[in-house]
């Protein structure tokens, strides 16, 4: 599938049960996330958001 997180670039991940992430400076307060699935894919996604210090 390809992810799209608060306007940026695409990230391709791949479907095979390993965990992505992707660093998200200075964060909207409401935060888009965008997913288009790839052909044939089955499956779930999900999410886990931290908040880390500055």
């Amino acid at each position: 599938m390809k992810v799209v997180v608060a306007d940026k670039g695409p990230q391709t991940v791949p479907c095979d049960g390993v965990p992505a992430s992707r660093r998200v400076e200075k964060a909207p307060a409401q935060l888009p996330i965008d997913i288009t699935p790839a052909t044939g894919a089955t499956g779930m996604v999900a999410w886990r958001i931290v908040s880390l210090p500055t």
